[in-house]
């Protein structure tokens, strides 16, 4: 079974999965109430990336053996309140590696061009260089991409 932690604005990625793997394969999850058109499509479970005992009974009970991560707070809203942005972003990826760990569950976690920063090539960017980025999103997406080569993850740019 296929258990991603998204928004609701990944449409394709969400509807590619389904046509693949099956509707009632692939788990939504979020902490807001789905539009009505998704809780027909397929499975949504509320799940709160902060929440490390409730993601594990989901994983437990829906025999969850793939996690697609998107859940974050970006940088528009987490600039604004860094505190949470550190919880959301930092926190809440170590809950989703744990999961990942304790279960023996396939993980993908993506990246973003906000890892960079204004000292990052500009042109053929590596995916080794300098980052440095400027905002706490940035930051908190390099220090997941570091901590998934330490535990083994594969996290795509």
């Amino acid at each position: 079974m296929l258990f991603t932690l998204c928004h609701f604005d990944f449409a394709y990625l969400r509807d590619l999965l389904r046509s693949l793997f099956g509707a009632q394969n692939v788990i939504l999850s979020d902490i807001i109430k789905p539009p009505d058109h998704l809780r027909k499509e397929g499975p949504f479970k509320y799940a709160d990336i902060l929440d490390l005992k409730n993601l594990q009974n989901i994983v437990i009970n829906e025999q969850i053996n793939w996690v697609i991560h998107f859940g974050a707070l970006l940088s528009a809203v987490g600039e604004k309140n860094v505190p949470l942005s550190i919880r959301i972003n930092i926190e809440g990826v170590h809950n989703i590696l744990e999961l990942a760990r304790e279960n023996d569950i396939k993980l993908f976690i993506p990246s973003t061009i906000g890892a960079f920063g204004p000292d990052s090539p500009l042109d053929l960017t590596p995916d080794k260089c300098i980052q440095r980025p400027k905002t706490i999103y940035g930051v908190a997406k390099v220090h997941t991409e570091l901590l998934g080569e330490v535990c083994g993850y594969f996290l795509i740019q």
